[in-house]
């Protein structure tokens, strides 16, 4: 995959949220109303660096999506183009972990088919055992 398409994948996973983020950031009184936008812009560019380098705390998530609500209330876009590296990392993350998640599901299944096999001999060996009594 290219590396705009996969910006493009990861930026469209994030937009998907915004409604619900924008919702439950105002819910909570909209703590960042009061903040200069290019100090939200450096505020949010950090947060994607430590969510992509897999710092980022549960409260640095939170705080990424709060000032993703505000800039989107403002009527700004977040600035996808000061992060695009950020965007390739997570990118390859999601890669990983679906990658894994798959390898799991072989496993599960190569396991599953093995006691299904395991099953099937024991009961062809116990049918033959109770026949010849």
């Amino acid at each position: 995959m290219e590396t705009d398409d996969q910006c493009k994948l990861i930026r469209n996973w994030i937009e998907r949220q915004v409604l619900e983020q924008i919702a439950d950031y105002l819910a909570r009184g909209r703590a960042l109303a009061g903040r200069d936008y290019a100090l939200l812009r450096r505020h949010w560019i950090a947060q994607m660096a430590l969510w992509s380098s897999k710092t980022a705390s549960p409260e640095d998530h939170k705080l990424r999506e709060d000032i993703q609500a505000e800039m989107r209330i403002r009527g700004f876009q977040p600035p996808y183009e000061a992060v695009k590296d950020d965007l390739l990392r997570l990118a390859a993350m999601a890669q990983d972990a679906a990658e894994a998640q798959q390898h799991g599901r072989r496993r599960f299944r190569r396991a599953a088919d093995a006691a299904y096999e395991a099953l099937r001999a024991s009961t062809k060996s116990g049918s033959k055992s109770m026949a010849e009594t």
